[in-house]
Protein backbone atom coordinates (compact mmCIF):
# COMPACT_ATOMS: atom_id res chain seq x y z
CA UNK A 1 0.00 0.00 0.00
CA UNK A 2 3.24 2.44 0.86
CA UNK A 3 2.94 4.70 -2.28
CA UNK A 4 -0.52 3.88 -3.69
CA UNK A 5 -2.89 6.66 -4.81
CA UNK A 6 -5.90 3.71 -5.21
CA UNK A 7 -6.48 0.28 -4.25
CA UNK A 8 -9.67 -2.03 -4.91
CA UNK A 9 -11.32 -5.00 -3.34
CA UNK A 10 -12.62 -7.76 -5.47
CA UNK A 11 -14.20 -10.75 -3.41
CA UNK A 12 -15.11 -14.23 -5.04
CA UNK A 13 -18.13 -13.09 -6.24
CA UNK A 14 -16.50 -10.75 -8.43
CA UNK A 15 -17.89 -7.72 -6.37
CA UNK A 16 -15.59 -4.28 -6.02
CA UNK A 17 -15.07 -3.13 -3.12
CA UNK A 18 -13.17 0.93 -2.92
CA UNK A 19 -10.42 1.38 -0.51
CA UNK A 20 -10.65 4.70 0.83
CA UNK A 21 -7.45 4.65 2.29
CA UNK A 22 -5.31 3.35 5.47
CA UNK A 23 -6.18 3.70 9.02
CA UNK A 24 -3.51 2.49 10.92
CA UNK A 25 -0.04 1.34 9.65
CA UNK A 26 2.85 -0.47 11.44
CA UNK A 27 5.80 -0.31 9.24
CA UNK A 28 8.04 -2.34 11.42
CA UNK A 29 5.66 -5.25 11.13
CA UNK A 30 4.43 -4.57 7.44
CA UNK A 31 0.69 -4.44 8.89
CA UNK A 32 -1.84 -2.07 7.73
CA UNK A 33 -5.77 -1.70 8.31
CA UNK A 34 -7.22 -0.38 5.67
CA UNK A 35 -10.84 1.41 5.05
CA UNK A 36 -13.05 0.03 2.33
CA UNK A 37 -16.08 1.29 1.81
CA UNK A 38 -19.33 -1.63 1.91
CA UNK A 39 -23.07 -1.19 1.72
CA UNK A 40 -24.17 -3.24 4.04
CA UNK A 41 -22.47 -5.66 7.15
CA UNK A 42 -19.90 -8.37 5.53
CA UNK A 43 -18.29 -10.84 7.44
CA UNK A 44 -14.84 -10.67 8.64
CA UNK A 45 -12.68 -12.46 10.67
CA UNK A 46 -10.77 -11.56 14.49
CA UNK A 47 -7.56 -12.91 15.36
CA UNK A 48 -7.54 -15.48 18.33
CA UNK A 49 -7.04 -13.38 21.37
CA UNK A 50 -4.73 -16.25 23.00
CA UNK A 51 -3.87 -19.18 20.71
CA UNK A 52 -2.33 -21.54 22.93
CA UNK A 53 -1.12 -24.29 19.22
CA UNK A 54 2.09 -25.41 20.44
CA UNK A 55 4.80 -26.68 17.29
CA UNK A 56 3.51 -29.24 15.63
CA UNK A 57 0.33 -28.52 15.52
CA UNK A 58 -1.60 -28.53 12.15
CA UNK A 59 -2.71 -25.20 10.45
CA UNK A 60 -4.01 -23.64 7.13
CA UNK A 61 -3.32 -20.63 4.86
CA UNK A 62 -5.76 -19.53 3.21
CA UNK A 63 -4.85 -18.24 0.02
CA UNK A 64 -6.95 -15.14 -1.74
CA UNK A 65 -8.65 -17.48 -4.94
CA UNK A 66 -8.12 -14.96 -7.19
CA UNK A 67 -4.49 -14.94 -6.92
CA UNK A 68 -1.96 -16.97 -8.96
CA UNK A 69 -1.51 -19.67 -6.45
CA UNK A 70 -1.70 -23.62 -7.47
CA UNK A 71 -4.07 -23.76 -4.23
CA UNK A 72 -6.09 -21.80 -2.44
CA UNK A 73 -5.17 -23.76 1.20
CA UNK A 74 -1.79 -24.57 1.74
CA UNK A 75 -2.13 -26.81 4.98
CA UNK A 76 1.22 -27.50 7.25
CA UNK A 77 2.22 -27.82 10.82
CA UNK A 78 3.79 -24.90 12.54
CA UNK A 79 7.33 -26.43 12.79
CA UNK A 80 8.93 -22.96 15.27
CA UNK A 81 7.52 -20.56 17.46
CA UNK A 82 9.76 -17.67 16.91
CA UNK A 83 10.00 -14.82 19.66
CA UNK A 84 11.92 -12.04 18.24
CA UNK A 85 11.75 -8.06 18.02
CA UNK A 86 9.75 -6.59 16.51
CA UNK A 87 7.22 -9.06 16.73
CA UNK A 88 7.09 -12.68 17.07
CA UNK A 89 6.68 -14.85 14.36
CA UNK A 90 5.75 -18.36 13.11
CA UNK A 91 7.22 -20.78 11.07
CA UNK A 92 5.63 -23.01 8.93
CA UNK A 93 6.48 -26.27 7.29
CA UNK A 94 4.95 -25.01 4.33
CA UNK A 95 6.90 -22.60 1.91
CA UNK A 96 5.21 -19.45 1.36
CA UNK A 97 6.32 -16.79 -0.76
CA UNK A 98 5.57 -13.20 -1.40
CA UNK A 99 2.23 -14.13 -3.62
CA UNK A 100 0.54 -14.94 0.07
CA UNK A 101 1.12 -11.32 1.65
CA UNK A 102 -1.92 -10.56 3.52
CA UNK A 103 -3.10 -14.82 3.98
CA UNK A 104 -3.94 -15.41 7.08
CA UNK A 105 -3.34 -18.59 9.07
CA UNK A 106 -5.73 -20.37 10.72
CA UNK A 107 -5.52 -23.64 13.45
CA UNK A 108 -7.61 -26.70 13.29
CA UNK A 109 -10.29 -24.70 15.39
CA UNK A 110 -10.95 -22.13 12.49
CA UNK A 111 -8.98 -19.34 14.82
CA UNK A 112 -7.02 -16.97 13.11
CA UNK A 113 -3.83 -16.89 14.37
CA UNK A 114 -1.52 -14.93 12.41
CA UNK A 115 -0.76 -13.45 9.22
CA UNK A 116 1.14 -13.90 6.18
CA UNK A 117 3.59 -10.39 5.84
CA UNK A 118 6.94 -9.28 4.85
CA UNK A 119 9.83 -10.14 7.18
CA UNK A 120 12.75 -8.35 8.28
CA UNK A 121 16.17 -9.45 7.04
CA UNK A 122 15.88 -12.91 6.51
CA UNK A 123 13.36 -14.77 6.04
CA UNK A 124 12.02 -12.40 3.79
CA UNK A 125 8.00 -13.56 4.09
CA UNK A 126 6.75 -14.21 7.99
CA UNK A 127 3.50 -15.16 10.14
CA UNK A 128 2.75 -12.47 12.09
CA UNK A 129 1.17 -13.80 15.45
CA UNK A 130 -2.20 -13.29 16.37
CA UNK A 131 -1.19 -11.03 19.65
CA UNK A 132 0.23 -8.93 16.72
CA UNK A 133 -2.33 -8.11 14.65
CA UNK A 134 -4.43 -7.50 17.78
CA UNK A 135 -1.94 -5.10 18.65
CA UNK A 136 -2.51 -3.67 15.57
CA UNK A 137 -6.09 -3.40 15.73
CA UNK A 138 -5.83 -1.68 18.84
CA UNK A 139 -4.29 1.41 17.28
CA UNK A 140 -7.00 1.66 15.31
CA UNK A 141 -9.30 5.20 15.88
CA UNK A 142 -12.95 4.74 15.69
CA UNK A 143 -13.54 7.63 13.95
CA UNK A 144 -11.21 9.72 11.44
CA UNK A 145 -10.51 9.40 8.10
CA UNK A 146 -8.25 6.94 5.94
CA UNK A 147 -5.60 8.39 3.81
CA UNK A 148 -2.92 7.33 1.41
CA UNK A 149 0.57 7.06 1.95
CA UNK A 150 1.58 9.17 -1.24
CA UNK A 151 1.41 12.55 -1.78
CA UNK A 152 -0.15 13.58 -5.24
CA UNK A 153 2.14 15.59 -7.30
CA UNK A 154 1.25 19.01 -8.54
CA UNK A 155 -1.18 18.68 -12.02
CA UNK A 156 1.54 18.70 -15.01
CA UNK A 157 0.92 20.65 -17.81
CA UNK A 158 0.25 17.68 -19.32
CA UNK A 159 -3.16 17.49 -18.46
CA UNK A 160 -3.69 20.67 -19.92
CA UNK A 161 -5.18 22.90 -17.44
CA UNK A 162 -6.65 26.20 -18.72
CA UNK A 163 -4.31 29.45 -18.99
CA UNK A 164 -5.61 33.36 -19.57
CA UNK A 165 -3.31 34.79 -22.28
CA UNK A 166 -2.87 38.92 -22.30
CA UNK A 167 -6.44 39.01 -24.64
CA UNK A 168 -8.22 37.53 -21.71
CA UNK A 169 -9.21 34.54 -23.84
CA UNK A 170 -9.21 30.83 -22.18
CA UNK A 171 -6.77 28.48 -23.69
CA UNK A 172 -5.41 24.99 -23.17
CA UNK A 173 -1.82 24.12 -22.34
CA UNK A 174 -0.75 21.53 -25.07
CA UNK A 175 -1.29 18.30 -23.79
CA UNK A 176 2.14 17.25 -23.80
CA UNK A 177 5.68 18.39 -25.42
CA UNK A 178 8.50 15.73 -26.42
CA UNK A 179 12.01 16.52 -25.20
CA UNK A 180 12.47 18.44 -28.24
CA UNK A 181 9.28 20.53 -28.10
CA UNK A 182 7.30 18.89 -30.67
CA UNK A 183 3.90 18.28 -29.16
CA UNK A 184 3.02 14.23 -28.58
CA UNK A 185 1.04 13.28 -31.74
CA UNK A 186 -1.67 10.66 -30.44
CA UNK A 187 -2.99 8.53 -33.52
CA UNK A 188 -5.55 6.43 -31.93
CA UNK A 189 -7.43 7.87 -28.59
CA UNK A 190 -10.66 5.92 -28.22
CA UNK A 191 -13.21 7.22 -25.38
CA UNK A 192 -13.76 4.78 -22.97
CA UNK A 193 -17.09 3.03 -23.27
CA UNK A 194 -19.50 3.40 -20.16
CA UNK A 195 -19.60 0.09 -18.31
CA UNK A 196 -23.38 -1.39 -18.20
CA UNK A 197 -22.22 -2.95 -14.08
CA UNK A 198 -21.38 0.24 -13.45
CA UNK A 199 -25.47 1.18 -12.70
CA UNK A 200 -25.79 4.81 -12.42
CA UNK A 201 -22.59 5.94 -10.51
CA UNK A 202 -20.76 9.04 -12.24
CA UNK A 203 -16.85 9.99 -11.36
CA UNK A 204 -14.19 11.76 -12.40
CA UNK A 205 -10.45 10.56 -12.40
CA UNK A 206 -7.06 11.18 -13.78
CA UNK A 207 -4.63 8.94 -15.32
CA UNK A 208 -1.02 8.92 -16.21
CA UNK A 209 -0.04 7.32 -19.30
CA UNK A 210 3.53 6.30 -20.40
CA UNK A 211 3.84 6.01 -24.00
CA UNK A 212 7.27 3.44 -25.13
CA UNK A 213 9.52 4.61 -28.35
CA UNK A 214 6.98 2.19 -30.23
CA UNK A 215 4.01 4.27 -29.58
CA UNK A 216 2.59 1.66 -27.90
CA UNK A 217 1.34 2.41 -23.80
CA UNK A 218 3.76 0.94 -21.47
CA UNK A 219 2.60 1.66 -17.80
CA UNK A 220 -0.70 4.02 -16.60
CA UNK A 221 -0.91 5.05 -13.16
CA UNK A 222 -3.96 6.08 -11.55
CA UNK A 223 -3.16 9.71 -9.94
CA UNK A 224 -6.59 9.93 -8.69
CA UNK A 225 -9.34 7.53 -8.90
CA UNK A 226 -12.87 7.97 -9.71
CA UNK A 227 -13.84 6.20 -6.39
CA UNK A 228 -15.44 3.33 -8.39
CA UNK A 229 -13.41 0.17 -9.48
CA UNK A 230 -15.53 -0.32 -12.00
CA UNK A 231 -15.59 3.39 -13.31
CA UNK A 232 -11.54 3.15 -12.86
CA UNK A 233 -11.29 -0.01 -14.94
CA UNK A 234 -12.97 0.83 -18.03
CA UNK A 235 -10.88 3.61 -17.98
CA UNK A 236 -7.80 1.96 -18.14
CA UNK A 237 -8.87 -0.90 -20.23
CA UNK A 238 -9.47 2.08 -23.04
CA UNK A 239 -6.16 3.68 -22.45
CA UNK A 240 -4.24 0.53 -22.85
CA UNK A 241 -5.57 0.76 -26.05
CA UNK A 242 -4.00 4.32 -26.85
CA UNK A 243 -1.59 5.07 -29.31
CA UNK A 244 0.90 7.61 -30.38
CA UNK A 245 3.40 8.29 -33.19
CA UNK A 246 6.40 6.40 -32.65
CA UNK A 247 9.56 8.15 -31.23
CA UNK A 248 10.89 8.98 -27.81
CA UNK A 249 9.32 7.71 -24.44
CA UNK A 250 6.70 10.29 -23.48
CA UNK A 251 4.13 10.71 -20.31
CA UNK A 252 0.22 12.14 -21.06
CA UNK A 253 -2.23 13.07 -17.94
CA UNK A 254 -5.26 12.33 -19.30
CA UNK A 255 -8.55 13.68 -17.35
CA UNK A 256 -11.77 11.16 -17.77
CA UNK A 257 -15.42 11.83 -16.19
CA UNK A 258 -17.76 9.22 -16.37
CA UNK A 259 -21.65 10.64 -16.24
Amino acid sequence: MEGGAHAIAKTSDNHILNINGILTDVQPDDLAVLDAEVKQDVPTITPAADPADAEGSPVAVVQSPLGRHNASILEGTITKKHKEVPADWLELSVPITADSFGSPVVNSRNEVIGLVTRGVGDPAVVVRTSPTLEAVLARTPESGKAKFLVEEKPVSPAEGPLVSPADGTLQKVPLAQNPQGRQGKLIYSPAPAYPNSAGMANGAGRFRLTFGANGQVKNIVILRSTRNGVLDQAAVDALRRWKSAPGEEWELNVPITFQ
